[in-house]
């Protein structure tokens, strides 16, 4: 007992000998960096240094697992033609761990640390091995005795045919039961046991000979398809069309109550655990119906379900551009007049202010991918308007040379953006700010990998502007991009009587958000609402924000105080907008948070813009661009589409995630829209 308190007194003392060291090291380098940049830059440097290790060691010690071995297991990889497919995934097991407990190698039997492992089937092997487990069965997508590629063929009657048990060896989740015996399952430090593939019931070796019961395909048989109802699309067939070819073909649904639920997944929205998701849905649902857009295209999927559109639900698991793609494919997919499936969210952006209003919250965090399902499936469907939002650059700008052209047919007249609206619209300062996040998260992206953070970024970035604006006001900093209607050759002619001015605020509204932007380009901007002739003047205003649904910036609630006050409440199916302006980045940042409320112009189904400024920064469902002028905004009503709206009579715990930490693989919803942008092209 001496001998060990000894032992622990020198132990203690060389510890101490190590921080007094490290101590007066790092007290001479701050002394030595102050003497070089002062204090205040030798505090910054520091915590620099400080955030850089601290990212490090977390890059190093505690890796995320988001990359996919290469792709060995598609299906011309091998000669011989396989009615199932590996979905490889490689990294430490621990981070794969959800609930399953230790790793064994089915092909070794021995404990996996970092390796491989199978989204579908869960099988796990180190990476030397995946030769072997390659061929190893996995969750079957068709039946290939039924199927056979022939447009010919159909389906059984009906959906009497049973699916057997597909049992897969060892790797059962912790506290798991045999199905037979009703003892612990799995619970050996080996390879032991076997569970299905597909309802996920376990059953020890011994006793799978006495399990009887038929396999009902998972906890939401009436949401699954059996693969005797999948056909497989032959290569010939898919070379014949210039679409998007699926790989398979669900014909008809012989059982009226199946209602398919189509999974679409974009790992790249919001940085979450890809994997993590993917192993989730596709233990629930047949692999058929899941698809990653990293991977595959998504138009794919819908086309191989489109004979049974009308009766399937869509799941879109990605932020707000992911929900806007996936609805284009849609429109593309269903002809005018046809019945439309609805559409759920399953959050994974920065934003999803549409899936907040639908009540699916801001973003995926702890809830069980299996409750997100249930609710999807007994959601209610209500309708979403739509907006076409055309943007077209006015003849004032063309230089000389392409009046001339113009005037001699020999260039063409540039053709008008056009977008989809179902958020919200803006222009100015907070489209600004959006703007300059985006490139940033475009240059860095590994700095804006946490919801929580990026929205500090915003507020850092909107100080940023609020600090020009003031500077400007000042004049101490000269106007960058002052703008007035002589400069560009088309004078307003609009009679002075004809404008209406806008109140910014109210007399019992802090000053101090009153600060007059001269810098921001909205200083040379008209409204025009519906049929009203009157143009509103935007000199002093700051942003314009159009409003289709009660949510804004990843949550706020911008218009509900205008509610309050007596204006009519903002709804998602009205076929109105609201439109909204405020004079400065900290007026913005008061109105979200629900310090004061931003002036209301108006409710309006046509919206006009002329905005007279040399650029401006615009943005539509958070996706922002860089807009040459002079130029003409127009919003007009396009239509309506089917979503799943929460039930909240079974909605018990829905938390909202602004709180959220961990996001971890590149951050992007324009991602979202350059997919898209790809497909067409």
């Amino acid at each position: 007992m001496p001998l060990l308190f000894s032992v622990f007194i020198d132990v203690l003392a060389a510890a101490i000998n190590i921080f007094s060291a490290v101590r007066s090291i790092c007290a001479a380098f701050f002394s030595l960096v102050e003497r070089l940049f002062g204090f205040y830059g030798a505090v910054s440097f520091t915590a620099f240094l400080i955030a850089l290790f601290v990212y490090l060691v977390v890059s190093v010690f505690f890796p995320r697992v988001s990359s996919y071995t290469p792709a060995t297991s598609q299906w011309n990889a091998s000669k011989k033609q396989r009615n199932y497919e590996h979905l490889w995934v490689e990294g430490d097991m621990i981070l794969l761990d959800h609930g399953q407990g230790p790793a064994y190698c089915n092909a070794c039997s021995n404990l996996v640390v970092s390796g491989i492992t199978c989204l579908i089937c869960k099988r796990c092997a180190h990476k030397a091995h995946h030769h072997l487990v390659e061929d190893m069965p996995c969750k079957i997508l068709y039946d290939d005795k039924i199927s056979d590629g022939n447009s010919n063929d159909s389906p059984p009657p009906s959906r009497e045919v049973s699916q057997p048990h597909q049992w897969v060896e060892g790797n059962i989740s912790l506290g798991a039961r045999c199905a037979v015996c009703h003892q612990a399952a799995g619970s050996e430090p080996t390879l032991k046991d076997v569970r299905c593939a597909w309802c996920n019931v376990a059953v020890h070796t011994m006793c799978c000979s006495k399990y009887r019961s038929k396999c009902p395909l998972g906890p939401f048989p009436e949401s699954i398809v059996p693969p005797h109802l999948v056909r497989r699309v032959s290569k010939q067939q898919r070379g014949a069309t210039k679409k998007a070819d699926p790989r398979f073909l669900v014909a008809a649904l012989p059982d009226p109550s199946l209602q398919p639920l189509l999974c679409i997944v974009n790992p790249t929205s919001g940085a979450q655990n890809a994997p993590a998701l993917l192993r989730s849905l596709l233990s629930l649902v047949n692999p058929v119906q899941v698809v990653d857009t990293s991977r595959e295209n998504p138009e794919a999927l819908i086309r191989a379900f489109e004979p049974v559109l009308s009766r399937c639900r869509v799941l879109v698991c990605g932020g707000d551009g992911t929900v806007q793609w996936i609805i284009s494919i849609l429109d593309k997919v269903i002809p005018e007049g046809q019945p439309r499936p609805p559409v759920g969210i399953l959050p994974l952006g920065t934003g999803n202010d549409l899936a907040r209003v639908l009540g699916w919250g801001g973003g995926w965090t702890d809830e069980t991918v299996i409750d997100i399902v249930r609710d999807v499936i007994a959601a209610d469907a209500v309708n979403l308007d739509r907006w076409t939002v055309e943007v077209e650059t006015m003849e004032s700008s063309l230089t000389g040379a392409e009046k001339m052209g113009r005037a001699l047919h020999l260039v063409p007249k540039k053709e008008p953006k056009k977008f989809v609206m179902n958020n919200y619209f803006s222009i100015g300062t907070d489209a600004s700010v959006a703007l300059e996040f985006h490139e940033a998260r475009l240059l860095q992206p590994q700095f804006f990998r946490n919801r929580l953070l990026n929205k500090v970024w915003y507020a850092l970035l909107g100080g940023k502007h609020q600090f020009i604006n003031v500077l400007s006001w000042m004049g101490i900093l000269k106007p960058s991009n002052i703008s007035t209607p002589e400069l560009y050759g088309s004078p307003i002619t609009q009679a002075p009587g004809n404008q209406k001015p806008f109140p910014l605020l109210s007399s019992s509204e802090p000053a101090l958000l009153s600060t007059p932007g001269v810098h921001e380009p909205l200083s040379s901007t008209e409204l025009y609402l519906d049929a009203d002739p009157h143009a509103i003047d935007l000199t002093d205003i700051g942003a314009v924000i159009i409003l289709n649904i009660p949510s804004y910036a990843g949550g706020g609630k911008i218009y509900s105080a205008a509610e309050a006050d007596g204006h009519p409440p903002s709804r998602f199916d009205d076929e109105k907008l609201e439109v909204l302006a405020v004079v400065s980045p900290l007026h913005l940042g008061a109105s979200v948070v629900g310090i004061t409320s931003p002036g209301v112009l108006g409710h309006a189904r046509i919206i006009r813009l002329v905005v007279n400024a040399p650029q401006v920064a615009m943005q539509v469902d958070g996706e922002p661009w860089r807009q040459d002028g002079p130029c003409t905004v127009s919003i007009t009503f396009l239509g309506k589409t089917k979503m799943l709206k929460r039930n909240e009579s079974l909605l018990t715990d829905v938390a909202d995630s602004d709180s959220d930490g961990s996001d971890t693989s590149p951050s992007s919803d324009q991602e979202d829209l350059d997919l898209e942008i790809d497909d067409e092209e």
